[in-house]
């Protein structure tokens, strides 16, 4: 079990609990947006496109509501029923929706169940949330190999380029690909709005994109809740006092008048 972790997510009880929650609430929005398909023609074409909701709803009312109400009851075997079943929707919708530019906020709410499916199942069935995974291979810590000052930098750099192009170019680029292809856009402010509060959130106004605001905030959520606190763990441990102190002074997202003093 990773120490330092929020409360909700190292705590087993409290866990399982969220994750029960969470498969309530999946049941409840699939019931009520199949409610909506049969009712609302607007709601039919938008998530569905051209699919058969009847073909379709035979299939997903039971591995979908029907299971994940289950879930939520205590039927945590249904988890490998529920889980699995959101996941192949997902592809499914993912690429009918490029495909054919129809369905667009179907794939969008069943994507973002897909992520709340997995996240909630491996809850319920390790009885915690794994974050130390997120901290294999290229993202583990670890100390820099002895080298002189100019190889580290250039090091340093080029991990740096390497992640910007990825996390703020690449997939925000797909993002918006998504968004125009599936029709899911909204109209956003203009940049000059909010610009200088955030990089990423200043790019995602600059190009229209509600989905790169989500990405920005939710990578800020991930890094926040589940990267930070295993990080300040492992430089604890290499630094002890020195960075126990540095914690102590510097904030995380506001500055501290005390540090701002000890800079000038």
């Amino acid at each position: 079990m990773p120490p330092a972790l929020p409360r909700i997510l190292a705590d087993d009880v409290v866990a399982v609990r969220w994750g029960r929650l969470y498969f309530a609430l999946q049941a409840l929005g699939g019931a009520l947006w199949w409610a909506g398909v049969f009712t609302v023609p607007g709601v039919r074409g938008s998530t569905l496109g051209g699919l058969d909701p009847v073909i379709v709803g035979i299939l997903d009312v039971p591995l979908f509501v029907i299971a994940s109400a289950l879930v939520a009851a205590g039927l945590r075997p249904l988890i490998w029923v529920a889980v699995p079943w959101t996941v192949l929707v997902t592809a499914a919708m993912v690429g009918y929706a490029s495909i054919t530019g129809q369905a667009g906020w179907g794939a969008l709410i069943m994507f973002a169940a897909a992520g709340g499916s997995l996240g909630a199942g491996v809850v319920l069935h390790l009885g915690r949330l794994p974050a130390e995974m997120l901290l294999r291979g290229p993202f583990r810590f670890r100390a820099a190999r002895a080298s002189s000052r100019g190889r580290l930098v250039g090091q340093t750099f080029a991990q740096l380029a390497v992640f910007w192009l990825l996390f703020l170019v690449l997939l925000p680029g797909v993002i918006l690909w998504c968004e125009r292809r599936w029709g899911v856009g909204i109209e956003l402010p203009g940049a000059v709005v909010v610009v200088g509060a955030v990089v990423l959130l200043g790019a995602s106004l600059l190009v229209g994109s509600w989905l790169v605001v989500l990405y920005a905030v939710a990578g800020s959520l991930i890094w926040n809740t589940l990267v930070r606190p295993l990080e300040e763990e492992d430089l604890a441990a290499r630094f002890g006092a020195e960075f126990e102190e540095y914690r102590r002074g510097v904030g995380v997202w506001l500055p501290r008048w005390e540090s701002l003093r000890a800079c000038a």
